[in-house]
């Protein structure tokens, strides 16, 4: 069985939550221990899109989630 994105909606609410809140917290970005610890954990997740840097759990693009610093994984994995 193939891990997907979920639905076009799903994706579009999660990308405006979290856009949101990174405006709201000032467009802060990690620190690079931080982006490297939390790209680390994406890279081991069983619901991590090796393909497309994507996780299966919300439809993010990893790389940029994981360096705004009012986002959360979806899991509750950082």
């Amino acid at each position: 069985m193939s891990k997907k994105t979920p639905n076009i909606f799903k994706m579009a609410m999660t990308f405006i939550v979290e856009v949101f809140k990174f405006a709201k917290t000032g467009a802060e970005i990690t620190d690079r221990a931080t982006f490297a610890k939390r790209w680390s954990t994406c890279l081991t997740c069983d619901h991590f899109l090796h393909k497309s840097s994507r996780c299966s759990q919300c439809g993010c693009f990893m790389k940029v989630k994981a360096k705004m610093n009012s986002a959360k994984c979806p899991k509750g994995k950082w």
